[in-house]
């Protein structure tokens, strides 16, 4: 009877140890989570600016996409590109018709700390 306890206990605890992930497991999930609403916060904030300046950057603008987010030890920094006109001829453009894209003509750089306040943000013409 002892022996059928043991091995339920121990079936037991390896269906725990299965179903819990590891240490390093979560702890990289909450990076990866960190590091992606730091991206979407910093989007989210450049077009706040470009909707505000709408004046200064001709018709308002629209941010394009992030090319990069690196975490960093008390923030992540976030890097961009946005665009300024709705308009932009393509050269790519099939001939005989007209192609119009926004063209990236804007570089962003914000750093969120990891508790989603943007510290700096970094707007230029490229």
């Amino acid at each position: 009877m002892t022996m059928i306890k043991l091995l339920a206990g121990g079936a037991t605890l390896a269906a725990l140890a299965t179903a819990v992930p590891a240490a390093s497991q979560t702890a990289a999930l909450a990076a990866n989570t960190d590091v992606k609403a730091a991206a979407d916060r910093c989007a989210a904030a450049v077009q706040a600016r470009l909707d505000e300046k709408s004046t200064a950057f001709a018709e308002g603008g629209r941010v394009l996409g992030v090319t990069s987010a690196t975490p960093k030890r008390t923030y992540v920094r976030v890097r961009g590109l946005a665009s300024t006109s709705a308009y932009a001829y393509s050269p790519s453009a099939v001939v005989g018709a007209l192609a119009y894209a926004y063209q990236p003509n804007l570089s962003f750089r914000c750093d969120v700390d990891y508790l989603g306040r943007i510290k700096d943000l970094d707007l230029d013409r490229r």
